[in-house]
């Protein structure tokens, strides 16, 4: 967001030219559309020297313009005009018992040598013992504060008191860009400090620490922050702006009787232009109070979603269905969502007044309904609770709570309950017991019969049965990309001597061996996950050349082929299945890059000479298919294999990051800070 435009000060036909931090304001007019102009003729300096830079501004340069500077005094020294913006010289002591005054001339020449414009500032140099004028000090006594930005905002290492002191009147400036408190008249001000101090106790009133904080660049403790600590003010053109304060300068905080002595000390300069404002000493006795702008501590899950207590055995006499089709292109089954409830029907923003509802997520074998169909059917069948909320096969996806990286959400198969003693809504989500009976007919109608069990070992048991009209929202079951990688990808495994593989048997079917093969390095941070069927056989035996599988349904997968690799999404949840060529994460975990493979071959064999040690060769393509890309891969190393056949449970998918959205690349979940005026304040000056 930019500062409000009247605030902004920038004049097109000035050209500044800053002289240390004693400068006099002055308005020059354009003679033509190229001008160089100094604002200030005259540096002053002590008589002990040292080094100075002049600073300088074109407007309307010329192509090829140049600058160059010369000096009629031999004690300027090493005068310096390489570094555009900026004139460096160095002036040594002066012994003498004269002042002295030296002339440097600044040229800007065009292209052809031209002289497009030249000026002069002198350099003035005290004699040695001779006194410095003391600077004159611009004091404002402020007198009130803010109360509605005046803030405090813990953090971890240091903590963060923001105050917003006036004199005079202030006035609330609205334009589109936001809100901000301004000063009403040329006789006001406004002095914002951010100042950070290490934290304060917990408890009690919110007191700001003694001591002197310091202006500087950061935002540690004992310091006042530059860029958030400033004035608003009139200046002597009568435009309205901003002043900030040079670094070095300081914030004195003492405690009084009745609240706060505090003196600011600032170098202050005009935001628009540099022009220098003179020393300036604010002053405040008074008390303050800070709002409180700590984070509340977030909700616990059980708090959210306090789970269930007790068994349920019910007879829904509701029951609505949803048809989704494929959960994703890949997918080789259909998804319903069956809401079961107990009179009377939950409101239609979910909210229960009393009674049950059971949600299950029944995936069964494609159906074929087309987006738009009516007449849906749901077929009937035995439907066992699955090991996943993702199946590939038919049967009843299980439930839990999501963590999408802001919060928890239920997804899967649950039931909510109203407790009638204490009015909670708890819930339970439900495991990997028990199973679901449908009976249907042509007809549309369905007894459902229910047994199944929570995470937590309640049963959750009762039937329905009558008429359902199946509302159909499936949409077209077009593959999306889900490639974040925008060139071609060879991984730097080069520290990866071992990968993960988890053995799962004959759970696909039985002429084939499902494995999955995950490694990443330690370094570069980039891996694969790659879900293989071998041939049925001995454990471990994965030398060959995997292709493509032309299917996925279980039956249909055949030796020597590999998963494509796809995202699937349901009811909030989201797993990476298949293979993926390209995985690359950042420091905290979180996916930086990721792409499924579509197309190319995988090629495994054993090493000649290390027995035990595995060689991966691929060369395999993304699925954009308008700009696809290759991810060529080299691994070297060791198998360490995990045998799940007993336990029978299904691959580990590679989950997305939590927060991550499929549609684009990972974006990390803003900081919310200042939701007051000064959040728009401190908005307009980025």
């Amino acid at each position: 967001m930019k500062r409000p435009s009247y605030l902004l000060l920038m004049t097109a036909v000035i050209l500044a030219f800053a002289v240390s931090c004693k400068k006099q304001e002055q308005e020059v007019a354009a003679a033509s559309s190229i001008e160089f102009v100094l604002e200030d003729n005259i540096l002053s300096v002590a008589a002990e020297g040292g080094d100075f830079v002049v600073s300088y501004n074109i407007v309307d340069p010329v192509e090829g313009g140049k600058v160059s500077a010369s000096v009629d005094k031999d004690w300027v020294e090493n005068l310096n005009y390489e570094t555009a913006g900026k004139i460096a010289f160095h002036l040594g002591e002066n012994d003498g018992e004269d002042s002295r005054s030296a002339l440097v001339t600044v040229a800007y020449t065009a292209e052809d040598g031209t002289v497009v414009d030249e000026a002069e500032f002198t350099v003035e140099q005290a004699a040695a013992g001779q006194e410095e004028p003391e600077p004159e000090i611009v004091k404002v006594e402020l007198t009130d504060y803010l109360a509605e930005s005046t803030s405090y905002y813990p953090g971890e290492s240091v903590d963060n008191f923001y105050l917003s002191l006036y004199t005079g009147e202030v006035e609330l400036y609205e334009s589109e860009e936001g809100s901000i408190y301004v000063p009403a008249d040329t006789e006001s001000q406004l002095l914002h400090l951010d100042l950070y101090c290490r934290p304060v106790a917990d408890g009690g009133e919110l007191v700001l620490p003694e001591g002197t904080y310091t202006v500087a660049d950061n935002m540690d403790a004992g310091s006042a922050y530059g860029y958030y600590t400033f004035a608003i003010r009139y200046f002597d053109d009568g435009m309205l702006g901003y002043a900030d304060p040079v670094e070095g300068g300081t914030v004195v905080v003492e405690h009084t009787e009745d609240g706060y002595s505090i003196t600011a000390s600032f170098e202050m300069v005009r935001m628009d232009n540099g022009a220098s404002l003179g020393r300036c000493e604010y002053t405040y006795g008074g008390p303050l109070a800070f709002l409180d702008m700590s984070e509340p501590e977030p909700p616990t899950q059980e708090e959210m979603y306090p789970p269930l207590t007790e068994s349920i055995n019910t007879v829904f006499t509701g029951c609505d269905i949803r048809y989704l089709g494929v959960p994703a292109y890949s997918s080789p089954i259909d998804c319903y969502v069956i809401d079961l409830f107990d009179d009377p029907t939950p409101g239609e923003d979910g909210s229960l007044d009393e009674g049950n509802v059971l949600r299950l997520e029944l995936y069964t074998e494609h159906q074929w309904w087309y987006p738009g169909e009516t007449g849906v059917k749901m077929p009937g069948g035995t439907y066992d609770m699955t090991d996943g909320y993702v199946p590939f096969e038919p049967g009843i996806g299980t439930g839990d709570l999501w963590d999408s990286g802001y919060g928890f959400f239920p997804f899967g198969s649950y039931v909510r309950h109203l407790d009638e003693e204490d009015g909670i809504v708890r819930y339970g989500f439900l495991s990997e017991e028990g199973q679901v009976v449908i009976e249907s007919n042509d007809a549309g109608s369905y007894v459902i019969t229910v047994n199944v069990t929570t995470r937590d070992g309640f049963t959750v048991s009762g039937t329905y049965s009558g008429k359902v009209d199946i509302i159909n929202e499936a949409s077209e079951p077009e593959r999306s990309v889900q490639s974040r990688i925008y060139e071609d990808k060879v991984l730097d495994l080069s520290n990866t001597t071992s990968a993960d593989v988890d053995f799962y048997g004959t759970e696909k079917n039985d002429m084939t061996h499902y494995y999955q093969i995950f490694a990443q390095d330690p370094v570069s941070r980039q891996g694969f996950q790659l879900q293989l069927l071998a041939p049925a056989g001995e454990t471990g035996a994965l030398a060959g050349v995997y292709k493509p599988a032309e299917s996925l349904m279980p039956d249909k997968l055949l030796p020597y082929t590999y998963i494509i690799g796809d995202i699937q999404l349901v009811s909030g949840g989201a797993a990476m299945i298949g293979t993926w060529g390209y995985y690359e994460t950042n420091e905290d975990g979180r996916a930086v890059a990721f792409a499924p493979a579509m197309f190319g071959d995988i090629t495994i064999t054993e090493s000649e000479t290390t027995p035990g040690q595995f060689i991966i060769d691929y060369v395999l393509t993304d699925d954009n298919l308008d700009e696809p890309h290759t991810m060529t891969a080299h691994f070297t190393g060791t198998f360490d294999i995990t045998d799940h056949t007993e336990s029978a449970s299904a691959a580990e998918y590679l989950p997305l990051p939590a927060g991550n959205d499929v549609r684009r690349a990972p974006v990390a979940a803003p900081e919310g800070r200042r939701l007051r005026c000064e959040e728009v304040l401190k908005a307009v000056r980025r």
